[in-house]
């Protein structure tokens, strides 16, 4: 079913997720030639059920999120393919003459592949949020800084003044994967909605070293490359995941860090 507003026609729902007594506004917003209509509710939301899980969660460039139990998260295939038709359709954008007509056509369609990119990221992080805040009642994470780990490598120079290598290439490559997987939106997400729900979420200190750090035996593996995917410990010998023991490190100083504060 349709109504129409003005000049445009909107989509109606044929059902609700709030009484439309709660309905306190509305607005239209428009978007890359299309019309959105905007309802803002007010409801009292309940806390959830309490749940008996509580995890650790290691967030990296090659997979999204790694979990306590084990579990590895990433985007699924299609958010790839979607980055690269807006790589496409940015190509197709330099080739046209700016100004022109064709160039203001090819500009309207990169602003709706970008902006289909960004619908698709958002939703998944919703689903994604919501599933770790129904099963968790504790979750453990670490305090993000995206401005300073997204900054470029810095110059190095050698006894002679000349530019040395300084891992830039790779620096950008990391830049562009944290950026592009959008960790701010999802630790936004995952910060409110622990909150209206009732659990705990807590983050430890950015400079914690959960990944160098053997979760059996808490030794301390200070030459860890970033490269090393697993190591193994040169105390108690036990081989670990890269990952999965960050995030199990992480799970316990949050805990311990809870715990303290209570």
């Amino acid at each position: 079913m349709s109504r129409k507003l003005g000049s445009v026609r909107i989509r109606k729902r044929d059902r609700l997720r709030y009484p439309i007594e709660s309905l306190s506004s509305w607005t239209v917003k428009r978007e890359n030639r299309t019309y959105y209509l905007v309802l803002l509710f007010d409801v009292d939301i309940q806390p959830k059920t309490r749940a008996e899980s509580r995890i650790g969660i290691d967030l990296g460039v090659k997979n999204l999120l790694t979990l306590s139990t084990g579990e590895k998260i990433d985007y699924p295939n299609r958010l790839r393919r979607l980055e690269k038709d807006v790589k496409r359709e940015q190509r197709k954008l330099s080739h046209r003459t700016k100004g022109s007509n064709n160039y203001r056509r090819q500009k309207a369609i990169v602003a709706k592949a970008y902006a289909k990119l960004r619908h698709y990221r958002d939703n998944f992080q919703h689903q994604l949020s919501h599933r770790l805040i129904e099963e968790n009642q504790f979750i453990g994470m670490e305090t993000l800084m995206v401005r300073n780990m997204t900054r470029k490598a810095r110059k190095r120079l050698d006894a002679e003044g000349r530019p040395m290598r300084n891992g830039q290439s790779r620096k950008r490559a990391m830049n562009r994967s944290i950026l592009r997987d959008g960790w701010s939106g999802l630790v936004d997400k995952l910060s409110y909605k622990a909150e209206w729900y009732g659990r705990t979420l807590v983050q430890v200190d950015r400079f914690y070293p959960s990944s160098k750090l053997c979760h059996d035996c808490g030794h301390k593996y200070k030459g860890l490359r970033l490269s090393e995917r697993e190591w193994t410990c040169e105390n108690c010998h036990i081989r670990h995941d890269r990952d999965v023991n960050a995030a199990l490190n992480i799970r316990d100083e949050a805990l311990r860090l809870s715990w303290e504060e209570a």
